[in-house]
């Protein structure tokens, strides 16, 4: 009989007395204010935070880093469980998701309730839900979040009825979905199919999915994961969101899954339209490069087809929309100090007089 305990103990010696370089570890704290952790290890840099609220077992959250040779495609960022992220001690104690895979069943179920909306996605009651929530300022217009999704009810409990899920439910301007708020799940495969046990496994969208049991793994306990899964949410600078994080048990209480999450982040990149249409219907009516004010130093200036300068503007506000020029090709430099960072051409295209 394996005695998980004492194997991890064992491990821990070897790498100790031995010093084997690039052994794969994977670190995980309970933190001492969920508060902080997000705003350090989740929020993107530059965005403004509040209402941060977390709803769960206490062990179920918390911070994580990947050290050695193994890696989850994430170095770090926050860990979300319907078990444990760490060892836990408690009458009813059970691992967190840390390697090696030498256990066969890890599993701890930590009596949290469920969540309504990730039991609709799910369509399957929902238990040991770990729920993090808070309200958010985007100073940019694309927001993008990388995830694993792990857990020990692959493969066997595949198409079973204990469908583990994982959402990202996004609701504020923009959005009107069938969850809370108005909200939508943005945690999405690239084909829109929903992240659980029975869409991401060894037969449905398994290019997304990597096996740890049949070679186990040094850096994670559960018998399958996710490879790293980017989405993205179109959202308003200025505006106020809302995001709420979940990750439930489904179907039943046991075998644990886990959401790896990196720090969010905001696409600052220049995007600058090719054609725009000032005929007063307040829409396309003006030469708009988002993200703009990222660019320091900016200056833009518009040629015609003969070279002559038609418009030239410094720290450009995004309120060109070709004076009284005729339509046309014209052609523009977007300059960053003295270095032409973009160019281009741009159509003008007004319609019949």
């Amino acid at each position: 009989m394996k005695c998980p305990l004492l194997t991890s103990l064992l491990s821990f010696a070897l790498l100790v007395l031995l010093g084997v370089p690039g052994y794969a570890q994977l670190i995980t704290q309970i933190p001492a204010s969920v508060e902080e952790m997000v705003k350090t290890e989740f929020s993107a840099e530059k965005m403004e935070l509040s209402n941060i609220t977390y709803k769960g077992y206490s062990n179920a959250i918390g911070s994580f880093q990947v050290t050695g040779n193994e890696s989850l495609g994430i170095q770090r960022g926050i860990v979300l469980s319907t078990g444990t992220v760490v060892y836990d001690s408690s009458d009813f104690g059970g691992y967190g998701p840390q390697g090696p895979n030498d256990f066969d069943a890890a599993s701890f179920s930590n009596f949290a309730d469920g969540d309504l909306d990730i039991a609709l996605l799910a369509q399957d009651d929902s238990y040991d839900a770990a729920v993090l929530e808070f309200d958010f300022v985007p100073n940019s217009d694309i927001l993008k979040f990388k995830f694993v999704f792990a857990s020990e009810e692959y493969p066997e409990f595949v198409f079973s009825g204990w469908n583990d899920a994982f959402a990202l439910f996004l609701s504020g301007p923009g959005y009107s979905g069938i969850y809370s708020n108005q909200a939508v799940n943005i945690a999405v495969l690239p084909n829109k199919d929903t992240v659980s046990i029975d869409n991401v496994n060894d037969s449905i969208n398994s290019q997304y999915y990597v096996d740890n049991e049949t070679i186990p793994g040094n850096l994670l306990r559960y018998d399958g994961y996710t490879v790293p899964i980017q989405t993205s949410a179109a959202v308003t600078p200025g505006e106020m969101y809302h995001l709420k994080i979940v990750i439930s048990d489904i179907g039943d209480d046991s075998y644990d899954s886990a959401i790896f999450l990196e720090k969010i982040e905001e696409d600052y990149n220049v995007r600058i339209p090719n054609v725009i249409t000032p005929n007063g219907d307040g829409t396309n009516d003006y030469f708009e490069i988002k993200n703009i004010k990222y660019l320091e130093n900016n200056e833009l200036i518009i040629l015609n087809r003969w070279g002559q300068e038609v418009f030239r503007e410094s720290d450009y506000q995004n309120k060109w929309n070709g004076d009284e020029l005729k339509d046309g090709v014209y052609y523009y430099l977007l300059k960053s100090g003295d270095a032409i960072k973009y160019q281009g051409f741009l159509t003008l295209l007004r319609g019949a007089e």
